[in-house]
């Protein structure tokens, strides 16, 4: 790949005085004094990965979102036929990386989380050999 010349017209950045100036002291809502936060436990249904005949080694998990990574646990879990389920993995944060072991059919996974009104949990990605 080679380097691209872009180039701004004249002027573009030229008129900083237009633009709306920003306040720190900006007045909170009436009655919201702090954001409300919520503890959340999730567990997520028998997983197949679209795999459901197939034995997979998963190699990594994340949860994807917007949350605080501070407050948050994670679990594997496997089973073979949906019956006893095995912990594979528990982490602090929104990854479990590193992983290599006994191979399961069916995966789920449990969280727990601290959520504001504007956060989202938003999706769970695998790397699977």
């Amino acid at each position: 790949m080679g380097w691209t010349e872009i180039t701004i017209p004249e002027g573009t950045l030229a008129n900083w005085e237009r633009l709306p100036k920003h306040t720190d002291n900006a007045k909170p809502e009436a009655g919201s004094s702090k954001p409300e936060v919520s503890i959340i436990s999730a567990e997520t249904s028998p997983l197949s990965l679209g795999m459901p005949e197939e034995e997979k080694r998963v190699r990594g998990v994340t949860l994807r979102g917007v949350f605080p990574r501070e407050s948050t646990s994670i679990e594997l879990w496997g089973s073979h036929h949906r019956e006893n389920w095995h912990r594979i993995a528990t982490a602090k944060g929104a990854h479990i990386a590193g992983l290599c072991g006994v191979r399961y059919r069916w995966l789920k996974v449990r969280m727990t989380t601290k959520l504001r009104a504007e956060d989202s949990l938003e999706a769970l990605t695998f790397t699977v050999s």
